[in-house]
């Protein structure tokens, strides 16, 4: 399981709005640590709203956790699959037409699907484990 150490800054609602600072430990081998986290060694503050089961209030220290794979599956349905039905629906129109302006439709109607989807998933994807949580720092 992936972690960040953060505080609570806000409370609204059923929301904890919570403040990081720097990068986690698991970021040390990411590709793309220098976009999310630190530039130059310079750190960034994020502040993400996530659900608040444990009733944190501000000023509470807690750990953001990410669940195996969970990060994986969203990236999945966020990049590849707009990609895929893109890339899809591009194929599919040249193979049938040999018309490659169409084949630009059907990029254009694979990608516009692939959003869609997203659009459609969205309310199940809510209902389901949540990619973040939090919990008190022990």
């Amino acid at each position: 399981m992936n972690e960040i150490n953060g505080v609570v800054v806000r409370v609204e609602d059923d929301y904890a709005y919570v403040s990081t600072v720097g990068v986690s430990s698991a970021c040390g081998s990411c590709a793309s640590r220098g976009g999310c986290g630190s530039v130059d060694g310079e750190k960034k503050t994020h502040v993400l709203r996530l659900p608040n089961p444990i009733h944190a209030r501000a000023g509470d220290l807690v750990v953001i956790q990410a669940a195996q794979g969970a990060v994986l599956r969203a990236v999945w349905w966020v990049y590849l699959l707009p990609l895929l039905l893109a890339v899809v629906g591009a194929a599919g129109l040249l193979a049938i037409t040999g018309n490659e302006m169409l084949a630009m439709l059907g990029l254009l109607v694979g990608l516009a699907a692939g959003f869609l989807g997203l659009r459609w998933q969205k309310p199940s994807c809510n209902s389901r484990q949540q990619i973040l949580s939090i919990a008190f720092k022990v």
